[in-house]
């Protein structure tokens, strides 16, 4: 007789015992997926740049054990990462659907992501793109946009023979050095207000002729 009230004690507090910790789980558990913005701030709404990387967080305890979906809103892109970072190549806004499944249920909320679009490059050679070393002298003209309501803040062109364009005006020249000639590449990188970027190398755009 006494051996099963003591048994029946013995189950009675390990079902008190889980019951409490099952709480105690529940009561822990939190359904709070974000995103780290540019200011390092956990946020559910944020903006960023095309190809620019983007951290997402579960950051839902009680909710992640079983199984985790992120529907990021672009071209069926979807990730089974508690924290996974991803970049969208094309501005608009997009919903970002997280899922979680764990001890305390199930988590579904959505976060707002904006994309801006990155400045557009659109450089012109208005000299001939063959020329002699001697005089030899390229002038271009950017005719580069940034998206609407933004403006280019930064200019950064580099020439493969290592000069560097500091002017940042719309027009601007270059007459190489090297005497042995050859072909050129431009790099140029772009910067708007919004802090977004863009960069392209033209190679081979020019010609000069070796020294004689």
């Amino acid at each position: 007789m006494k051996k099963s009230i003591i048994r029946g004690l013995f189950s009675f507090a390990t079902l008190l015992m889980l019951i409490v910790s099952s709480y105690q789980a529940n009561a822990q558990a939190v359904c709070n997926p974000i995103v780290i913005d540019k200011s390092g701030n956990e946020v559910t709404t944020a903006t960023f740049c095309e190809d620019e990387q983007i951290q997402f967080k579960a950051n839902s305890p009680g909710y992640t054990s079983t199984s985790v979906l992120w529907d990021f809103g672009f071209m069926g892109q979807t990730s089974d990462k508690a924290d996974v970072q991803r970049a969208y190549s094309q501005a608009g806004v997009y919903t970002v659907t997280f899922t979680g499944v764990g001890p305390a249920g199930n988590c579904n909320k959505t976060l707002t992501i904006t994309i801006e679009e990155s400045p557009d490059i659109d450089i012109e050679l208005i000299d001939p793109d063959f020329q002699c070393f001697e005089g030899n002298n390229f002038c271009f003209v950017d005719k580069s946009t940034a998206t609407t309501g933004s403006t280019i803040v930064g200019r950064t062109r580099i020439f493969s023979d290592g000069f560097k364009d500091t002017t940042g005006t719309d027009t601007f020249c270059h007459s190489t050095q090297d005497p042995s000639g050859g072909f050129f590449d431009l790099f140029i990188q772009l910067e708007d207000a919004n802090g977004c970027v863009s960069e392209t190398t033209i190679s081979d755009y020019f010609y000069v002729t070796p020294k004689l």
